[in-house]
This record gives structure tokens, sequence and C-alpha cells, in this order.
């Protein structure tokens, strides 16, 4: 009997990993940029606003734009609420939704309700920002993309009358195989210091050779629709990525 790895253990286990080398990465990069005695820290002001930086997630930046000198704050239609003021009234016991509903005067539709519900949870958890917050949800939030990437296969395989569970199978792997190609080349930079980025033009690679290899069609016939796999599965999945995001936001 051959014995093969479960696709979906191999998954979650090579994405655990690609987060724990990439942490690591950016943890050693943290340390030798730690700010010297006369450099400025970052820190939130009354004129600043978070914003989401792809390459520093959310941080505060100076708003140079007329306002009422507000920090950032979570929106419920014409009223802001403070994220400060929220967690001062929290520490002081308050933590009734509705209460703390009426003394911002939040309307309490069931929408509105559930969303500050969740806000005072998180707060109450020492929540702190978006980004540390889907850093630890992002395996679950990848996991939900694979049904997303195996109905685009399916869709452009259609006529191979190949059931849906192969290509879900087939998605699996590939997300594997491009985690651990992710994950060697963080752990080669961090043992050699060597730039190694260059490795990743494997995964395009990989890519069109598992299209190939899983569905036995011409080379130009798979780069086309390899191509148009990769379109249609970054916008199915940037709505996807979306909706989970909101999902887990709300109820988790």
């Amino acid at each position: 009997r051959a014995r093969y790895f479960h696709p979906v253990r191999m998954f979650l286990t090579l994405t655990v990993i690609m987060f724990i080398v990439s942490g690591m990465d950016r943890h050693e990069s943290h340390d030798d940029k730690k700010p010297a005695s006369g450099d400025t820290v970052q820190t939130p002001t009354s004129d600043s606003t978070l914003i989401f930086d792809t390459d520093r997630g959310f941080v505060y930046e100076a708003d140079t734009s007329d306002n009422d000198g507000s920090n950032f704050t979570w929106s419920f239609g014409t009223v802001k609420v403070d994220p400060d003021t929220l967690q001062r009234l929290i520490d002081a016991g308050h933590t009734d939704t509705k209460a703390l509903m009426d003394s911002f005067g939040i309307e309490k539709t069931v929408f509105n309700e559930l969303v500050f519900s969740q806000i005072v949870k998180k707060q109450e958890q020492g929540f702190e920002n978006l980004s540390d917050y889907y850093k630890q949800k992002l395996p679950w939030m990848l996991f939900a993309l694979m049904p997303v990437f195996a109905f685009v296969l399916y869709l452009m395989y259609i006529r191979r009358k190949i059931f849906f569970v192969d290509h879900l199978i087939h998605a699996f792997h590939l997300h594997s195989a491009v985690f651990l190609i992710m994950s060697l080349v963080g752990i080669l930079y961090m043992v050699t210091g060597w730039e190694t980025d260059w490795l990743l033009l494997y995964v395009p690679i990989y890519y069109f050779l598992s299209l190939q290899t899983v569905y036995q069609q011409g080379w130009a016939k798979t780069l086309l629709k390899g191509i148009a796999i990769g379109v249609l599965y970054f916008i199915l999945g940037l709505i996807s990525l979306s909706a989970v995001a909101l999902i887990m936001f709300l109820l988790f």
C-alpha cells in the first residue's frame, strides 16, 4: 500500500510552518531596526488616522486634512466611537452593550448591535488592531479559499468530467507546495543571509507544471487557462476573503 500525506493535514501543517518562518524573519528585521535613543517612535496622536499599509499593517499616520482632532474611530452611520473612550468605559466596568450604545447614541439595529458587541468583546480580550487579529485567523481564512480555487478549476475544466473533490485535493496540494517554497526561501535567508527571493520564481513555474500534469492538456491551452484561473481566483478570492473576514469578526 502506498502512503501519502493527507492533503488537508499537509496544508494546515505547511501553513503554520510558513507563518512561523515569516514571523521569525520579521522578528529579526525588527531587531535590526530598533530605534536609537534619538529616534522617534510612532504613537497615535490627536491628529493621526489609522490607515492600512501593505508593509506595516494598520498604522497611525498624520492627518493633514481638516478634522476635529479625534483619533481613529469606529463608524456607525454618523456616530463615531473612539476606541480609547470605549476602553476607558470598559475598564470602569461598563460592559453592557445596549447601555454603551445609548452612551454613544448608536442606533440599535440588529447589525449595529452585532458589530458593537463584537468590538466590546474584542477590546475586553485585549484587542489592539485589525492587523494582529487577522494574522491569527489567516490560516483559517486561507483554508476557506480552497473550495473557491477548486470551484475555479472545476469551471475551467468542466468538460473533463472530474469530480469537484478531485479539484479540491489538487487545490490543497498546489497551495501546500507554494507554502513549502515560501518557507524554504525564508529559512535559507535566515540561515545564509543571502537574498533568496528569486527562488519564488519557481512558484508560477510549479503552478503551470501542476496544471499540465494533472489535466494533461497542451502547453498553449494550459498557459491560457492558467492565466484565466489566476485572474478569476483573484477576483473570487478577494470577495470570499472579505466575506470570511467579516464573518470571523462578527461571530468569533
